[in-house]
């Protein structure tokens, strides 16, 4: 999260955090190990943070993405198919029979997610995070969190949020 994002929003009293995270965060992947110590921990900042200011109308919620194919998710595959010596498409078939749903997702359908938790019709959820995995996540409870968003990053989803009552957008933000 931007530093000041919530007092900014605090004085408006209305604001939205959407922070994108991975399925690492909740479910650790071996070839990840960096990804998935540290973002378990930045779960738990979220959800103190969301309790904090709730009572100023600042919602902040967390998005868990599985495997959405994205210009990074290519570059990835691309690679370790290489190393295999099999075909991309090869690869991302075999990666994607283990999601339930049987396919990667759409950077489409993860920015629908965080388009609706933006909105005002999602009042009601505040420091939750939601899986946008076809499935894959395999543990019962979910666990709550975020990540923060980096401006610097290579920006693979293109993301626009516009802040109510000030006519800005926030935009560029990148799902790794």
């Amino acid at each position: 999260m931007h530093p000041g994002s919530c007092s900014t929003h605090a004085k408006q009293k209305w604001g939205r955090i959407i922070n994108i995270t991975s399925i690492a965060s909740k479910q650790p992947i071996n070839d990840l190990i960096i990804s998935s110590t540290i973002r378990p921990g930045i779960l738990g900042l979220a959800k103190v943070l969301a309790n904090q200011y709730a009572k100023d109308g600042i919602l902040i919620n967390n998005v868990a993405p599985g495997y959405i194919l994205t210009a990074r998710q290519k570059e990835i595959g691309t690679a370790r198919a290489k190393k295999r010596g099999v075909p991309f498409e090869q690869y991302i078939e075999e990666l994607a029979r283990e999601v339930p749903v049987g396919r990667y997702g759409e950077p489409e359908e993860l920015a629908n997610v965080i388009a609706f938790l933006g909105s005002e019709r999602a009042s009601f959820i505040n420091g939750t995070t939601i899986s946008v995995d076809g499935g894959l996540y395999r543990g019962l409870f979910s666990r709550r969190g975020c990540r923060r968003i980096s401006w610097q990053a290579r920006c693979i989803l293109n993301v626009q949020i516009t802040v109510r009552g000030t006519g800005s957008t926030i935009g560029g933000c990148t799902v790794i």
